[in-house]
């Protein structure tokens, strides 16, 4: 796991410029770091040790030394990739202990179809030299960030966006479109950041660029369609149970010992239950508020923990640590925190961080299966109001409480009001006393645009499966974004077995009611609204709930979805908190005094 930059076209960044970028990036990896500057290409790499009784130095060539290669992430199954293919394994040699030779040497063989082969999280730049070709690439969901600016006829790229500023001289930038979008949904969607200079590639896309400089995005893998599963429930839970089983595994490799996330809810709980079986003793981290005991979950892990026997590490968040963090977080990144808990869990991180390297983690595990279901059950709501006519009063008067008298129009304004964390009136209001002179009509209907775009192209015949692949695509990427965050601030690499591509694969083609189980025919709960089913006359998550029932208690398995409530008192920074002057200035309400 490591910090990736570089420049694509000339003129080469300075030695001064390269370095100052490694530091930028030398919390990712702190082992070492180095880069290669050939003619109009220069790649960069900060290295954090996991994989390999001898790390693998980046950049670095390939065996015949044509291909040039600078990698963030793990590609679990490459014994595998190797064992399946004698030629590769040759090819690789006695550097074949390494996943990012086989991902380098794989890459040369076969060029970008060996993506579709390989199982894991990554984020790297590829150059050929043959054709003069270089390739930026982003694993399947988006677990490693990757940035990319234009400037002339350059690509400047790294795993943060301050890197692309030291290597650009620009200064930030602020993106109404990435403002507006944080402040609706907590985070800068899709190709949106925070700079109008800086996008991001989007998650299972790489952009090539050609050696006359044209440049082209192009998807490699898609999630686009859902359903077509016709076997049992019990047919679905096994396969279910076999896949996370698999994942967990390959999630356990490493050459430095690993740990777990226990937040004492079910998803981080059922991972450790397995992870406990293939290693005993496993390490396992929780973090309470030591502050207001009222938003104290510590208790729930550590039944858990005393459940499964592992060795559990509480800790216990202070007001001052948490004002500690929050200040060093943003001042950081020179950005804004998405939600309050991030800053809770870039403390337990940095607890980790003394004896781990690597931590597996529950993210994903709502996303593909129905967790959070009062808005996966909205084309309940959206049935109701499009037959309102001929709806009872008291469900009339429940969807008037919820949506207003002027009832969203189409399903997009529906999603979208429930969706979103704050009103567009609000954002618009925000932005503009923050000093966003030019957010425009425009800058608000390209955000609308690209949701509208999602949805409709989502290929499913149930509306409630077509909400959870929505969630895959629109929300799944800033909670990633989130955690690498948090995590690799203090050089943790964080493993999302939730998020193998095989499980979420096959988890879009089971029916809604296998992830999200009635307790009663859903014809029969016309009367009611959505907020008013969820969680009383359906299970989420039920297959990941019914996999537990051997291996964790009934009071974990049943506890009601909380999302790791924050006190609101600790949200805000103290009194003479400095922010970056040019944050500072085009945001001074993330700053409250």
């Amino acid at each position: 796991m490591c910090g990736i930059f570089g420049v694509i076209g000339s003129p080469t960044p300075s030695p001064d410029l390269i370095k100052r970028a490694q530091n930028s990036l030398s919390h990712r990896g702190p082992d070492t770091s180095d880069s290669i500057s050939i003619p109009s290409i220069t790649f960069g790499h900060t290295l954090l040790s996991i994989i390999g009784e001898n790390p693998t130095k980046q950049p670095i060539w390939s065996r015949d030394g044509r291909g040039l290669l600078t990698f963030n992430g793990e590609i679990y199954n490459y014994l595998e990739l190797l064992h399946n293919d004698p030629y590769l394994e040759k090819t690789c040699g006695d550097r074949k202990r390494s996943d990012t030779v086989v991902l380098l040497e794989g890459l040369r063989t076969y060029g970008t179809s060996f993506l579709q082969l390989v199982n894991g999280m990554f984020a790297f730049a590829y150059h050929d030299l043959d054709t003069g070709e270089t390739l930026l690439v982003r694993d399947r969901l988006g677990i490693k960030p990757i940035y990319y600016s234009k400037l002339g006829g350059r690509i400047v790229f790294a795993s943060e966006s301050q890197a692309i500023r030291i290597l650009t001289g620009q200064n930030f930038s602020p993106d109404p479109e990435g403002f507006y979008s944080y402040i609706r949904f907590r985070y800068p969607i899709f190709q949106r950041s925070f700079d109008r200079n800086i996008r991001q590639l989007l998650p299972g896309y790489f952009l090539r660029i050609t050696p006359s400089g044209d440049i082209r995005e192009e998807s490699w893998w898609e999630n686009n369609t859902a359903g077509g599963f016709t076997g049992t429930y019990h047919e679905a839970m096994e396969e279910v149970e076999s896949l996370l089983y698999s994942s967990i595994e390959f999630r356990m490799r490493s050459d430095h010992d690993f740990s777990a996330f226990l937040s004492g809810g079910l998803d981080s709980s059922l991972i450790a239950s397995i992870a406990a079986t293939k290693k005993p003793q496993l390490d396992t981290y929780s973090i309470g508020m030591s502050c207001e005991k009222a938003f104290d979950e510590s208790e729930y892990a550590n039944l858990v923990a005393n459940e499964l026997a592992t060795q559990h590490h509480p800790h216990y968040l202070t007001a001052g640590e948490f004002q500690d963090e929050h200040r060093a977080f943003i001042q950081g990144r020179n950005e804004p925190i998405g939600v309050p808990n991030q800053v809770a869990l870039k403390a337990l991180s940095r607890q980790i961080s003394k004896t781990h390297r690597v931590v597996l983690s529950g993210e994903g595990a709502d996303e593909i299966m129905g967790g959070y279901g009062r808005i996966f059950l909205l084309p309940h709501d959206w049935h109701l109001i499009q037959s309102r006519a001929n709806t009872s009063r008291p469900v009339t008067q429940k969807l008037i409480e919820l949506y207003g008298t002027h009832m969203p129009e189409t399903w997009t304004d529906l999603f979208l009001q429930r969706y979103a964390y704050t009103s567009n009136e609000f954002a618009v209001d925000v932005l503009k006393k923050s000093g966003f002179d030019i957010v425009t009509d425009h800058h608000l209907q390209s955000v609308r645009h690209d949701v509208e775009t999602l949805m409709e192209s989502i290929d499913t015949d149930s509306t409630f499966n077509m909400m959870l692949i929505i969630f895959q695509k629109l929300h799944l990427p800033g909670l990633l974004s989130r955690l690498d965050a948090v995590t690799m601030a203090h050089s943790i690499e964080a493993r999302v077995p939730y998020l193998d591509h095989r499980l979420l694969e096959f988890a879009n083609t089971l029916p809604f009611d296998f992830k999200v189980k009635p307790k009663k025919p859903r014809l029969q709960l016309v009367d009611l609204v959505a907020d008013e089913i969820s969680e009383v006359y359906d299970i989420p998550k039920s297959i990941l709930k019914d996999l537990a029932q051997d291996r964790l208690s009934k009071d974990i398995i049943d506890r009601k979805k909380l999302g790791f409530p924050i006190p609101p008192s600790l949200w805000y920074l103290p009194a003479g908190c400095h922010l970056p002057e040019e944050l500072n200035r085009h945001l001074p309400y993330l700053c409250w005094q």
